[in-house]
């Protein structure tokens, strides 16, 4: 079931640059069928096994899983090995990671060296993420009572400290 999933990811990927073409050329009905072609490979990746299962028994799951090449079972347990990573670094060059260093720093230490669970990782998350926009929104406001006050003037400071008009 591993590999089929490893197989069904690479499969996945193939709809998703495909989708990422059609989105810069402008075309969303395309990249709307290659969305829905993708969750197609996901839903075989769990229909064909357990048909095969109920069809033909336990047996001959084992005797077809026996026949696979060592290589290639071998090559797809790296594979998904890799994938964790991938994504991780999928997501580090999308998101803003140096403005928000500190948080995945925080994440990870709690997660590789204090052992927490993912969860309580993800409710540490939460909670920052909560504390952040608080201050966020009191800095907005900070601003805009600022703003209001010095409306006689027409000059303003925009985020990166430069006045405008």
């Amino acid at each position: 079931m591993v590999q089929l999933d490893v197989l069904t990811s690479f499969i996945d990927t193939i709809f998703q640059h495909r989708m990422d073409k059609f989105i810069k050329e402008n075309n969303p009905d395309a990249a709307a069928r290659n969305a829905l072609w993708g969750t197609f490979s996901w839903e075989l990746s769990r229909a064909i096994p357990v048909f095969i299962l109920l069809i033909v028994g336990n047996d001959v799951v084992r005797m077809i899983l026996r026949i696979i090449p060592t290589w290639l079972t071998n090559g797809l347990k790296v594979s998904g090995g890799i994938l964790p990573v991938v994504g991780i670094a999928i997501l580090l060059r999308y998101l803003p990671t140096k403005r928000f260093i500190s948080y995945l720093a925080i994440g990870f230490i709690a997660a590789s060296y204090m052992k927490i669970p993912m969860l309580g990782v993800a409710l540490l998350g939460a909670a920052l993420a909560y504390i952040h926009y608080q201050r966020e929104v009191a800095k907005l406001d900070e601003k805009t009572t600022t703003n209001t006050n010095n409306t006689k003037s027409e000059e303003y400071e925009n985020d990166e400290g430069e006045y405008e008009n």
